[in-house]
């Protein structure tokens, strides 16, 4: 497993420990991921696209921004303000979620920091593997067997995180990154619960929640931060 964060050359000297307002939101998810863990075709776009009112969409937008809003207010010096801080001001997508550049954000707003958050789920590797006979079927007095199959994939989650000054100017970037060799197997085993993915663990057969892997990333994402902000 390779489980790391990052503080882009050139970066981090200017950030401090103070409010910051976020200035745009975005959750991509790979579409062959998404489809395997029971996303259709409407729900990636919508995701993809910033532009969801979907329920599916919706729960994922907001549970992944929820997790990440949560750790870095609860676990570093850094604090990110309500989203409906910029809301008023700049343009914001239906679920409330504003996105526009550090510039943008500064020249409509009045806090001495912005953010810009970027997420996304990509799969690392994958393959189509066989499934177990999962039944039979009978046509014309013979029977035939059926044989489901299903997508392996090891997942990747990255995290970046974007801050300017009050003029917009950028003075820090972070990447937190989960990189993993964990096989998750998903097919006719994933569901979708209220607000996190269950997927059937390859190696150990046991679900496993689906944000695990957004919280791997989030883990070192959180100590690089304090090891810059004080």
């Amino acid at each position: 497993m390779i489980c790391y964060s990052q503080v882009l050359p050139g970066y981090g000297q200017g950030i401090a420990a103070r409010p910051s307002a976020i200035a745009s939101y975005y959750l991509h998810i790979d579409p062959t991921l998404g489809q395997a863990l029971g996303l259709d075709e409407k729900d990636i776009t919508n995701i993809n696209m910033r532009n969801t009112h979907y329920e599916n969409s919706v729960l994922v937008m907001d549970s992944t921004f929820n997790l990440l809003y949560y750790r870095i207010n609860s676990e570093t010096n850094i604090e990110l303000l309500p989203l409906e801080t910029l809301v008023s001001c700049v343009r914001c997508t239906r679920l409330g979620y504003p996105f526009v550049s550090l510039k943008k954000a500064a020249k409509k707003g009045k806090q001495l920091q912005y953010v810009t958050i970027e997420v996304s789920f990509e799969p690392g590797t994958s393959e189509t593997l066989n499934g177990d006979n999962q039944g039979i079927n009978t046509r014309n007095n013979q029977d035939i067997v059926v044989e489901t199959k299903h997508m392996v994939v090891s997942p990747n989650v990255r995290i970046d995180l974007e801050f300017g000054d009050y003029s917009g100017k950028k003075v820090a970037t972070f990447s937190g990154i989960y990189s993993g060799n964990q096989r998750v197997q998903l097919g006719k085993t994933s569901k979708f619960t209220s607000d996190i993915y269950i997927t059937k663990n390859e190696s150990n057969g046991r679900n496993e929640a689906y944000y695990v892997y957004l919280n791997l990333a989030l883990d070192n994402l959180v100590k690089q931060v304090n090891a810059i902000v004080n």
